[in-house]
């Protein structure tokens, strides 16, 4: 779990230029594969997905170390957390909060959550 929240702390707090440069290679490397298949996405949209999947991780590991019964409370934290990582972002030179980011991560906290609901409902039957 740390390794996942120190993960998310340097992609959405850590310097702009760290992470600009490791974005603009991720949107190439992205479009190429899918230039394979005569597809392509804007760089508006890979960035959706990123919020979308960076966010995964953490609603499944908040979710893993909560109790059984109270796996669905993590959505609420992790929900907290994008929203104070945009708290964050007003006083970080370079960085702009948007809150269209805490609908996407928690949209990905969401997806990690029900993955560890399904997946403990699977092996309990």
């Amino acid at each position: 779990m740390l390794l996942v929240v120190a993960g998310i702390g340097v992609v959405t707090l850590g310097p702009r230029g760290l992470v600009l440069t490791a974005r603009i290679e991720a949107v190439d490397a992205i479009n190429a594969v899918l230039g394979r298949f005569d597809a392509s996405l804007t760089t508006m949209q890979i960035e959706d997905l990123a919020n979308i999947a960076l966010f995964v991780p953490l609603g499944l590991a908040v979710a893993a170390v909560l109790p059984r019964r109270a796996w669905w409370f993590a959505l609420p934290i992790c929900v907290a957390a994008t929203a104070a990582i945009e708290l964050s972002q007003t006083v970080i030179p370079g960085r702009v909060p948007d809150l269209s980011d805490v609908v996407l991560n928690a949209a990905g906290a969401a997806i990690g959550c029900a993955i560890l609901g399904v997946s403990r409902a699977a092996r309990r039957n």
